[in-house]
């Protein structure tokens, strides 16, 4: 959900102000960095402030799961394909005329309620759990130190008539700062989300599969340990880092889009002269800036979940139920042929049935 707080920054605010999740598992799951960044700024600087803040925010991450995990179970089983429920016909009124839908995320987890009891909502919550206090911790040590080495490029620099002058937005507005500062942005994003996902990765992998398993009734996954040497011994250390490359590719993505937006952005605000213009043009900045590069990005997280479980063991995802993909780009020709490539993007309304007579 994009953060509030961010309507009231300055003009001069950094697309990494408002960085979203991965690719994929982004949005609907939360995002790690906002929640530590938001903390962060609670409690000030400092080492002692900034260790407290790591704490913290494992401390509210853990104080909200109960709370927004089975959305983000529910989230994922329908990114996967699975239906709690058959469709049911409704009356369109855009339409006019009956179709079949698949119930919003409200009523999926109601049917799965029903079926197998409230519990059942919390399948892999303590992997979710231990991957995002993962994911907090390497982006706070990782991220940092990125941006210090970012920053240390020769586009650091720019020449005037005064003589060498640092590109911070403190001495110079210009096009040319505005398009450094981007590009710069965009290196420390991609660079540091990568490393970030070297470490997160394995996590994603054992938290994707302990809620997938729920659909087969299955229970190889049921445990931390168990699950990491049931992946080393089925598929070896690879296991671990299946889907990493869409989820790269997916952070590339978005931080590119987003990047860009931004840059955009500054750039007409620097050439519109009046204060009300450059107003309208700060409320448009923020919804652009979270809505098309989730858009856009989003493809690549579904196929790196797909390929989480893609040939893993677990029936469900076995032939002749569910196919085997060689690569991550033939998931992605299967799912585009199919219509499916954003399939789970929208959860919360209910959801288009396609294959039914709906005519």
């Amino acid at each position: 959900m994009p953060d509030l707080s961010a309507m009231s920054m300055s003009s001069s605010r950094a697309p990494e102000e408002v960085d979203e999740h991965e690719g994929g598992e982004d949005e609907e799951e939360g995002n790690p960095e906002k929640l530590l960044e938001g903390v962060n700024q609670m409690l000030g600087g400092g080492r002692d402030g900034q260790e407290s803040s790591l704490v913290n925010a494992i401390g509210t991450l853990l104080f909200s799961a109960p709370v927004l995990y089975p959305f983000s179970f529910a989230t994922q089983l329908i990114q996967l394909g699975y239906e709690a429920s058959p469709p049911t016909r409704q009356y369109s009124a855009i339409f006019r005329r009956h179709m079949y839908y698949y119930p919003g995320i409200f009523g999926y987890m109601r049917a799965i309620v029903r079926k197998d009891g409230y519990s059942v909502l919390y399948t892999g919550v303590y992997a979710r759990l231990l991957g995002q206090a993962v994911t907090i911790a390497a982006h706070r040590l990782i991220k940092p130190h990125v941006i210090s080495l970012v920053n240390k490029l020769p586009l650091s620099v720019v020449d005037d008539s005064n003589g060498n002058v640092p590109d911070t937005e403190e001495n110079v507005n210009t096009p040319r700062s505005i398009l450094i500062k981007g590009i710069k942005d965009f290196l420390s994003h991609v660079v540091a989300k990568s490393l970030i996902q070297v470490v997160v990765h394995p996590f994603e992998v054992v938290a994707v599969r302990s809620a997938a398993q729920y659909i087969g009734r299955e229970s190889e996954y049921s445990t931390m340990f168990g699950s990491f040497r049931e992946i080393y011994a089925q598929e070896g250390f690879s296991g671990f880092y299946v889907g990493f490359v869409p989820t790269i590719l997916g952070h590339m993505c978005h931080s590119a889009i987003q990047c860009a937006i931004w840059t955009s952005f500054e750039l007409l605000v620097l050439k519109l002269s009046t204060s009300w213009s450059k107003a309208c043009v700060r409320l448009l900045e923020l919804p652009t800036t979270m809505y098309f590069p989730r858009s856009y990005s989003y493809p690549f997280t579904l196929i790196s979940r797909t390929m989480m479980v893609n040939n893993c063991g677990m029936a469900a995802w076995m032939p002749p139920q569910f196919p085997v993909f060689t690569s991550w780009r033939d998931c992605y020709s299967y799912l585009r042929s199919t219509g499916n490539l954003y399939r789970g993007s929208v959860v919360l309304l209910p959801r288009f049935a396609k294959g039914s007579n709906n005519y």
